[in-house]
């Protein structure tokens, strides 16, 4: 199954950023778990970016659901050990340190079970902080008429990558451009032969919106990760500093 994805200009304006961070880190992005439950491992999550002061958007690489991330997913791991004996941890602690957030990765375990298997063992469970993630894949870019949106849709690819190979312009003057939506269906979500991987992670601060916060978010970014300090301590210092 295919999915489409934005990555946003406020973190992301160049996105040569984004695909060094990729090459080093892999991709993960927050997902609700109403569209969690719809992903499977082995599918594929193409990348868009809205090209600045344009009407249209740009392709740049996608990358394969391999894991699923997120906090408190002790009573998650510990009901999947039970059903899986054989489960095996794999990774372990990792610091991701990325310009959108930053969150330290405790271990992940390679799991038999499916997404929607365990994403409703996730809903059931006070974990948070969702995350999917896997490796990145560069492509060469293309342009589409397709408009930012927040979240995840499926995408019907073999028919943009159909349309990309009859004409490449389209009658637009835009090179490589492609017209069209190119919307689908969420397609059967059982994938037998695909093993992914489940991750604690620990952390996770999302990075914010304000000048100011930004400018401490970057001072302290190792602190953060590390768990030397909190976001929220840090913030409540800051207010109390500035009332004195």
């Amino acid at each position: 199954m295919d999915w489409l994805h934005f990555i946003g200009r406020e973190y992301y304006p160049n996105i040569s950023d984004f695909v060094k961070e990729a090459a080093e880190y892999g991709v993960s992005r927050r997902i609700d778990e109403r569209i969690l439950k719809k992903f499977n491992f082995g599918d594929r999550v193409f990348l868009f970016q809205k090209v600045k002061g344009r009407n249209y958007s740009k392709m740049f690489g996608y990358f394969v659901v391999e894991v699923v991330l997120g906090s408190s997913l002790d009573v998650v791991i510990e009901t999947l050990e039970k059903e899986e004996p054989k489960i095996k941890a794999s990774d372990q602690e990792r610091e991701i340190l990325r310009r959108c957030g930053l969150y330290k990765i405790i271990v992940t375990h390679h799991v038999s079970a499916s997404v929607p298997e365990i994403n409703e063992k996730i809903m059931k469970s006070e974990a948070e902080n969702i995350l999917v993630g896997g490796t990145f894949y560069l492509e060469k870019e293309l342009y589409s008429d397709i408009s930012f949106q927040k979240g995840f849709r499926p995408f019907n690819y073999e028919q943009f990558d159909l349309d990309r190979r009859k004409n490449k312009n389209n009658g637009s003057t835009v090179r490589n451009r492609v017209k069209g939506y190119f919307y689908d269906e969420v397609k059967e979500t059982t994938s037998p032969n695909k093993v992914g991987k489940i991750g604690q992670i620990k952390n996770y601060v999302k990075r914010p919106h304000t000048q100011d916060q930004i400018k401490i978010f970057e001072a302290h970014k190792k602190e953060l990760v590390t768990g030397q300090v909190e976001w929220k301590k840090i913030l409540d210092d800051g207010v109390r500093s500035r009332k004195s």
